[in-house]
């Protein structure tokens, strides 16, 4: 729902409210991991690699890879997005459990967030970023 030009705080110029679904991603991340090799018996191997290429060339029998690279993904053969850059900001998990709504704020050098993590005990994502081409 687009918010009314009186609802937004002084000096915003648009606003929205919607309904979305919050994830604990590192808890997802251990269940996924979990059933994956406990139900499907997926081997899980970590490794750096050349290309992802590399690694299907390496072990014929591998059907998936999780490009995790980060900024890597800018150079390495086989992805090589030009698009992707460096981003500087800051991140701190903080106890707020009065805090139930996602709020964000996007501007023309900057972004920041709130995010009421869930089943974590009342622990809340404060962020922002937006420093360009910093790494």
């Amino acid at each position: 729902m687009i918010l009314r030009k009186g609802d937004l705080p002084e000096g915003v110029s648009f606003g929205v409210s919607f309904t979305t679904v919050a994830i604990n991603a590192p808890k997802h991340i251990e269940y996924l991991h979990r059933r994956l090799k406990e139900q499907y018996g997926v081997r899980f191997v970590r490794q750096k690699i050349s290309s992802i290429q590399s690694v299907f060339a390496a072990n014929p029998a591998t059907k998936i890879v999780f490009n995790c690279t980060g900024n890597a993904a800018k150079t390495m053969p086989g992805v090589e997005d030009a698009k992707c850059y460096p981003t500087r900001g800051q991140v701190v998990l903080v106890r707020a459990p009065h805090v139930q709504h996602n709020i964000m704020r996007h501007g023309k050098d900057y972004e920041t967030y709130v995010i009421p993590r869930p089943d974590s005990n009342g622990n809340v994502i404060l962020g922002g970023y937006m420093q360009k081409g910093c790494g």
